[in-house]
């Protein structure tokens, strides 16, 4: 159960964004009546207008990365619990035959240039 509540954390997370985006919306709207507005408004209505979708942006962006770090940090402490196999171990990384061939040719098959004499 908390495994698949962990795995649909993006759909948490979205769940919660469209929550508080669409309360804090309808809570704290743009007032029309502020001074500096509608300045902004009647001077330069795109700035106006990018100014009230950048808000409507924030209300929902930022719960939205609030929620998904605070899912992911519960994922990370909370999975490695849930585990079920063990994690493989890594394979040995073989060591090099001599250090002159690991310049250029790390298997030795063919000479480096350190090797071969000047013309």
């Amino acid at each position: 159960m908390l495994r698949t509540v962990l795995e649909a954390r993006l759909l948490i997370a979205l769940a919660i964004a469209a929550g508080v985006g669409a309360y804090g919306l309808r809570a704290y709207p743009i007032q029309g009546d502020e001074v500096f507005l509608a300045v902004i408004e009647a001077r330069r209505p795109n700035v106006f207008r990018g100014l009230t979708y950048g808000y409507a942006l924030l209300w929902f962006s930022t719960p939205f990365c609030i929620a998904s770090l605070m899912t992911s940090l519960f994922a990370i402490r909370g999975l490695p619990q849930l585990s079920e196999r063990p994690v493989p171990l890594a394979a040995a990384v073989p060591q090099p035959r001599n250090a002159a061939c690991t310049v250029a040719d790390p298997w030795g098959s063919t000479p480096s240039h350190a090797d071969r004499p000047r013309t």
